[in-house]
């Protein structure tokens, strides 16, 4: 299964937690279009890389959970244009 998360400005949260997402499209996450998105529960999937742009100008973005995948590899821009305190 691949994400392809419907893009809304007034998401605040998305969680897609044990779903057997196996791959993030490049961009899901854009806070371009999820202007107040504040936390991404992606735990217990099947992940195993993030590609450069999955995470875009997430500004509000307080939580991010990842736990619980095979995450072998993290593209060095995978999280674009981030906020310095998650670098």
């Amino acid at each position: 299964m691949v994400c392809y998360c419907s893009r809304s400005r007034g998401f605040r949260s998305v969680d897609l937690s044990d779903s057997g997402v196996e791959e993030l499209a490049v961009g899901v996450f854009d806070g371009r279009q999820m202007a107040y998105l504040e936390e991404v529960n992606m735990s217990s999937n099947n992940l195993t890389e993030i590609s450069n742009a999955t995470f875009v100008d997430l500004a509000t973005l307080t939580s991010l959970n990842l736990s619980h995948n095979a995450i072998r590899y993290v593209a060095p821009h995978a999280f674009a244009n981030a906020d310095s305190r998650y670098t």
